[in-house]
């Protein structure tokens, strides 16, 4: 269900909808919540940023992987 509403979300931000960026990075927040460690959602949230070229979430988002991975190998 996420991927599919995310999907559709991550297309609307391609053509330029902010509010639909918005909502593509709240649904991505959400599938995280559930699977946190599913690598394909944090793959996929990952592309988006780089597509849409927000730099500065892109550093934010990798801090955050790297602190969950080392969270996970414990």
């Amino acid at each position: 269900m996420f991927q599919y509403c995310i999907e559709l979300e991550a297309n609307l931000a391609s053509l330029g909808d902010n509010s639909a960026l918005a909502n593509a990075r709240k649904l991505y927040d959400s599938a995280i919540d559930y699977y946190p460690q599913e690598r394909e959602v944090w793959r996929n949230y990952y592309n988006l940023e780089l597509k849409v070229r927000s730099w500065g979430a892109i550093d934010i988002f990798f801090f955050f992987c790297k602190m969950l991975a080392l969270y996970f190998q414990c």
